[in-house]
């Protein structure tokens, strides 16, 4: 896309929900630097949330110089959300690989679906186990901000691929959302973990 100035439209890609280490809020930003690095000034990451991270999110932004490509806004009230995410063109999510994050399925996933956003997401067990890498949603190798970075400016700029793994995302979430469907589903995976 181009604006009238002839220069490519700056894209945004986001982060929402709170900043701890285990959500992978580093890795996050080590991308934004690297972005800046290979001279990708069309991409800004745009983190919304607060926490423990708050403080190191600021310096990092401020000591690397990254105010043109990571933009903070803290926390926001739910309400709010809509109109951030009116300009916002997919999500991440940037999980590092923990056992934690290996075993257990976030809400953040479905949250992220009902945004009707493209899914960014590393490849840890707890969201490939609810969207199919590829096919719902693109995956970067989990701890790697260089392959997140990749990803990032890969996909954001294919808007055919965006909009495909978003409406394939959106049916896996009508699926989800029958629990006769999902009841069937994890009876199959026990009884074929038994057998």
């Amino acid at each position: 896309k181009i604006e009238n100035n002839g220069c490519a439209k700056r894209r945004s890609a986001a982060y929402i929900g709170s900043l701890h280490d285990w959500q992978g809020i580093p890795d996050l930003l080590r991308a934004a630097k690297i972005l800046k690095e290979r001279n990708e000034s069309n991409i800004v990451i745009e983190v919304i949330g607060g926490g423990p991270l708050s403080s190191y999110v600021k310096s990092f932004i401020k000591e690397h110089t990254l105010e043109g490509y990571i933009k903070y806004h803290g926390e926001v009230k739910k309400e709010d959300l809509p109109e951030i995410i009116r300009d916002i063109n997919l999500l991440i999510i940037p999980r590092p690989s923990t056992v934690s994050t290996e075993t257990i399925v976030p809400l953040k996933v479905f949250d992220y679906i009902t945004y009707q956003r493209p899914i960014l997401m590393s490849d840890v067990g707890g969201l490939t186990e609810i969207l199919d890498p590829d096919c719902e949603c693109m995956t970067y190798s989990a701890g790697d901000s260089e392959d997140l970075a990749t990803k990032l400016s890969l996909l954001i700029h294919d808007d055919h691929l965006m909009e495909k793994l978003q409406t394939s995302a959106l049916k896996k979430l009508k699926i989800y959302n029958n629990w006769q469907v999902q009841a069937s589903y994890y009876e199959e995976v026990i009884l074929s973990g038994i057998g």
